[in-house]
């Protein structure tokens, strides 16, 4: 991954969008100093950049991170074992059937980036079964020139993995890069309503920000009902030269993901909310802006990793009277009964009164998207292979040959309909910070995920006797 910045941008941050300080002097107040925000999206998410302040505190993203550099690894992918038997065998034709496991020695997704290299099959063992079978079609005489149909098919079933993934939630592609904000009790300094009924809030901002990322990273148990590779090849020989041409279809049924019970949960449900563009401070007024702070409850639930809801519907500009407008169950924000919070418009130089939420939406574990995240494959792949072999000579027998491959990886639907997939959950033990595994969706699709590649090679080797 590189970026090229082309603007680094001067600009402070207004206050009470990110903490609750004022600093300068009106009309040049400001919250945060430029040095202090984050550099570029690069140190984002490689996990290094963080807004640095004293009276906030703000979590670097620690999983589905991004590589500066090369991601790469080296292993053994897995050690297979087949035990079969020639149902059928004959000079011109022969019917195998075997059984077959494969246990993995490759490594398992850890979430800690977001194109991380695997190698094997993500630590599933394999069991399964197989055909193999060839018929020929016409040989000579000699048997040194001939044509000949090639099966090999193999249908396995990876079991139970444990695995560690990011999930985003419900509805809202890539919301794990989105910033979450952390709101518990006791809710103090803080009214909400219109001026002749005020209430409190349920709950208040802490002054920590979290990438939902680091919210929805779960240990999870992983395994696939079926998978299918099939080669079918047809194989013409005359002499000492070689002709293969064959077709190979890949295929893997969805996933089945499940929390696991026996690994503690990376958040408590109903503590974080999204943060979207919403402002999380006000201030004190008393016919003027104060430097005293008051931390709000307000989130954005409809915020997306696009576009916060201050700005949306199309009816609200950003800069709206009074500010805060596209916040969860909007309501005015008050210090006490008579006097109310307010904000610093730093571009139009004027004070708004603020919103917050009455009361916050917060994040439950069934909002993570289980849905989103299950994957199955497909994929179509023809090659051609060519060889030559030395077949005079007495002991040592060697060849050369070359080839080439075209494989089309059946690709997503963007439009799945999955948008609005929600999870139905009875969480085993959640009371006890354990994850839930009872959780189904009810969606019904499944991601496509097959890459579409081409090769090509040059293969040699000796036979002895």
């Amino acid at each position: 991954m590189s970026e090229c910045i082309a603007d680094d941008g001067n600009n402070n941050h207004w206050p009470g969008y990110f903490n609750g300080k004022l600093l300068g002097d009106e009309p040049d107040y400001y919250g945060i100093k430029r040095m202090n925000l984050v550099q570029s999206f690069s140190s984002f998410i490689s996990g290094c950049g963080f807004i640095n302040i004293d009276d906030i505190r703000f979590q670097p993203l620690q999983y589905a991170k991004m590589y500066n550099c090369h991601g790469k690894i080296t292993r053994m992918a897995d050690l297979r074992a087949a035990l079969g038997w020639n149902v059928a065998c004959d000079c011109t034709y022969n019917i195998g059937l075997n059984i077959q496991a494969a246990a993995p020695t490759g490594n398992r997704p850890e979430g800690f980036y977001l194109f991380e290299p695997i190698v094997g099959n993500g630590k599933h063992w394999e069991i399964g079964a197989g055909l193999n079978a060839h018929y020929t079609f016409w040989s000579s005489v000699d048997e040194c020139n001939y044509v000949g149909m090639y099966l090999d098919a193999n249908i396995t079933h990876l079991m139970g993995a444990k695995q560690v993934r990011t999930f985003d939630l419900c509805g809202k592609p890539l919301s794990r890069y989105m910033l979450a904000c952390q709101l518990e009790k006791p809710v103090n300094n803080l009214l909400a309503g219109p001026a002749t009924k005020q209430e409190k809030p349920n709950k208040q901002f802490t002054g920590i920000y979290e990438p939902v990322a680091n919210l929805t990273t779960f240990s999870v148990e992983v395994s696939v009902g079926a998978q299918a590779d099939i080669v079918l090849m047809l194989q013409a020989v005359y002499s000492n030269l070689s002709f293969d041409i064959g077709y190979n279809f890949w295929g893997k049924t969805c996933e089945n993901i499940d929390f696991r019970c026996d690994c503690p949960c990376p958040f408590e449900e109903n503590e974080w909310g999204l943060k979207g563009d919403a402002f999380t401070y006000g201030f004190k007024s008393n016919g003027s802006i104060t430097n005293e702070s008051v931390p709000l409850s307000a989130t954005q639930s409809r915020a997306t990793i696009t576009r916060g809801t201050n700005r949306w519907p199309n009816g609200f500009d950003g800069f709206a009277y009074p500010q805060n407008p596209g916040v969860d169950n909007r309501a005015r924000a008050w210090f006490d009964s008579t006097t109310e919070l307010v904000i610093y418009d730093v571009k139009n130089q004027k004070i708004l009164p603020i919103n917050t939420s009455f009361d916050p939406v917060l994040i439950k574990f069934c909002d993570v998207d289980l849905a989103a995240a299950q994957t199955r494959g497909m994929s179509h792949k023809f090659f051609v292979h060519i060889d030559y072999t030395w077949r005079r000579c007495d002991c040592w027998v060697p060849y050369i040959g070359f080839g080439g491959e075209v494989e089309f990886g059946q690709r997503p639907q963007i439009d799945s309909g999955c948008n609005s997939c929600y999870n139905s959950c009875t969480p085993c033990g959640f009371g006890s910070n354990l994850c839930g595994s009872e959780c189904n969706s009810n969606c019904t699709c499944c991601n496509l995920c097959a890459l579409s590649q081409w090769g090509v090679w040059l293969k040699g080797g000796v036979g002895f006797n």
